[in-house]
């Protein structure tokens, strides 16, 4: 879908339904420096909050917001519904907090 958001063309038949929804939590940070990231979930959580990736974009400081693509972290989860997963997300988020370095 990544390349649908730029614009380029999507083959849809390509997208299976499995009966699970999935979301990409992007939590909001103050900026600043950071020394990389705590993560504090432990596998049980993960399995729980139905965690499916995590990028970091930000590895040393967290800039100031101009658009979507900049934010420093995304969570990425799964759940029965579009709710759940957007809760389990928020969830999950909760755990992974950026080390200050200021």
């Amino acid at each position: 879908l990544l390349d649908y958001s730029l614009g380029l063309p999507f083959d849809w038949s390509k997208l299976i339904w499995n009966g699970r929804y999935a979301v990409d939590y992007i939590p909001y940070h103050d900026a600043g420096r950071i020394n990389g990231w705590h993560y504090g979930l432990t596998e049980e959580q993960e399995k729980k909050f139905e965690v499916k990736k995590i990028y970091y974009r930000a590895t040393t400081s967290i800039d100031t917001l101009s658009n979507c693509a900049a934010r420093p972290l995304f969570v990425m989860t799964t759940g029965e519904t579009r709710l759940r997963a957007l809760l389990n997300a928020m969830h999950a988020a909760r755990y992974i907090q950026p080390i200050r370095v200021d």
